[in-house]
């Protein structure tokens, strides 16, 4: 067996001279062994054999301690079944998660995974953090599902899911895309020219009576978003909200397929482009925000063709 990568050339004669004094390839967890069977036995996860997608479970009966990630003894959190994904070296993940309730992780590092829901998901870490999903550093996030669309909420996160010069993409795959307790600010942000796809998702934005809502979709610095949302859906109206959409320094929003959109008048701004930014879409149902759209410093709006 031969090993090769920019870190060790092993051709199963024996250790790197002066590094690894035994090696061994555990093919069950996809690991390198140095000194197997030892006291200072150390494991390293690797992408699997003939460069084939890696496949994590995740479940709320599991264990990050005991777990292996694999179907029958799966980890507890997603933040461990991304840890032992492998950065930057080109080969895809898939990390199928059970229907359940997970703490917030983070994805960093060019990692690229397929994130496989197999039941409604919410994430829900015990005490209260920026967001609930950071996937940045080049990364490239699919969320998918085991064929039946599933609810994604977030919940003690004051953010959704923030993408930071990385790719997202949710394509059909999430039933509704909720932000409920605590989550005051952006479902979805992109910023530092990240890449964005969200199609067919309601969006439900929930909050308790003393939060106020921030933006529902934001993109900055050269980013791009591309949108096709059926509906929204406010828990709370009563409360005012600032803005269902807000692009700038640069970014892109494209919103299609959005002709049953109803924005509700708890919005003060529905659709505001800023800074050279670029908002356009295709038509939207009913846009009753306070301000329907609002421009500023060379910031865009576009219905089809025309400016708005």
């Amino acid at each position: 067996m031969k090993i090769k990568s920019k870190f060790i050339d092993w051709d199963g004669a024996g250790g790197a001279p002066g590094r690894i004094s035994s090696l061994t390839y555990d093919a069950s967890t996809d690991e390198l062994i140095k000194n197997a069977g030892t006291s200072s036995e150390e494991r390293l996860s690797i992408a699997p054999a003939g460069g084939g997608p890696a496949q994590i479970y995740v479940s709320g009966t599991g264990n990050d301690e005991t777990g292996d990630g694999t179907e029958g003894k799966p980890y507890r959190q997603i933040s461990k079944a991304v840890s032992v994904v492998q950065p930057h070296n080109g080969s895809k993940y898939t990390v199928y998660v059970d229907g359940g309730t997970y703490s917030n992780f983070e994805i960093a590092g060019g990692k690229q995974i397929d994130l496989t829901l197999r039941g409604d998901v919410t994430i829900q870490p015990t005490a209260a953090v920026s967001q609930g999903i950071y996937i940045k550093d080049h990364s490239i996030v699919q969320v998918l599902n085991d064929g039946t669309r599933r609810a994604l909420t977030f919940v003690n996160c004051y953010g959704g899911i923030v993408v930071e010069n990385s790719n997202l993409k949710i394509n059909g795959s999430v039933s509704s895309l909720t932000a409920g307790a605590l989550c005051n600010r952006a479902l979805i942000e992109a910023k530092e020219n990240a890449y964005v796809m969200l199609y067919g998702a309601p969006i439900v934005r929930e909050a308790g009576s003393d939060i106020a809502i921030n933006t529902t979709f934001s993109c900055w610095y050269g980013s791009r978003m591309y949108l096709n949302l059926s509906s929204l859906t406010m828990g709370n109206s009563s409360l005012r909200h600032y803005m269902f959409l807000y692009a700038t320094y640069a970014s892109h929003i494209f919103l299609s397929g959005s002709n049953q959109l109803v924005i509700p008048n708890a919005f003060t701004y529905g659709l505001y482009a800023a800074n050279g930014s670029i908002i356009a879409h295709s038509g939207i149902g009913t846009n009753n925000a306070t301000t329907p759209t609002k421009t500023s410093d060379g910031g865009r709006i576009f219905t089809g063709a025309q400016e708005a």
